[in-house]
């Protein structure tokens, strides 16, 4: 593993990579801003990641929080960066840095000092604070192979429309019949 340093750079010497699969919509990328703007240590512990080559700053994990660091008028960011890092290790790491794992202990998230309003303002859906328990997603038991190594067998369905309002009423229907579904674009 190459060193590691945790410094100040200015954000118009970081080039953003466009790799990364993770889309926010206009009012969660402004939730970030306020986030940073009421919090900025937030900032500090929770850094971009900067791979820097042949003395050029590339973010491959972190793009959102410049973006709003850039759009607050941020002149500096304080970034992890480490030299040469492989595409590969850049890539698991970018993934990682926006995958989300475990799941919320309600008792003990109700118990901290928040107001039901805050937590939502923060991003939680109601049936992560147990307040709309039929439309938590369904989490499929793991099964079991051979060797009693566990693994989530997971069974989909995509369904082609002709159009947006013909994606929104099968998305309804379904719904209504109980499915868990996610609106797709491509």
């Amino acid at each position: 593993m190459s060193k590691i340093d945790h410094i100040e750079i200015p954000i118009d010497k970081i080039i953003l990579l466009d790799k990364n699969p993770r889309t926010v919509s206009e009012e969660e990328f402004q939730k970030l801003c306020d986030d940073i703007k009421n919090d900025p240590a937030f900032l500090i512990q929770r850094p971009p990641l900067i791979n820097k080559v042949s003395g050029k700053y590339y973010c491959y994990a972190g793009t959102q929080r410049i973006k709003a660091c850039k759009s607050l008028n941020y002149k500096k960011i304080k970034c992890f960066v480490e030299e040469n890092v492989s595409s590969k290790v850049q890539d698991e790491r970018m993934l990682k840095d926006n995958l989300h794992r475990g799941a919320w202990n309600t008792d003990k998230l109700l118990d901290l000092d928040f107001e039901i309003a805050e937590l939502e303002s923060f991003g939680f859906e109601d049936f992560e604070l147990g307040l709309d328990i039929e439309n938590e997603p369904y989490k499929p038991e793991p099964n079991f192979d051979d060797e009693g190594i566990g693994y989530k067998s997971q069974y989909g369905v995509i369904v082609k429309c002709e159009s947006e309002k013909d994606q929104e009423s099968i998305f309804n229907k379904l719904r209504e019949m109980g499915y868990e579904c996610k609106i797709v674009v491509t």
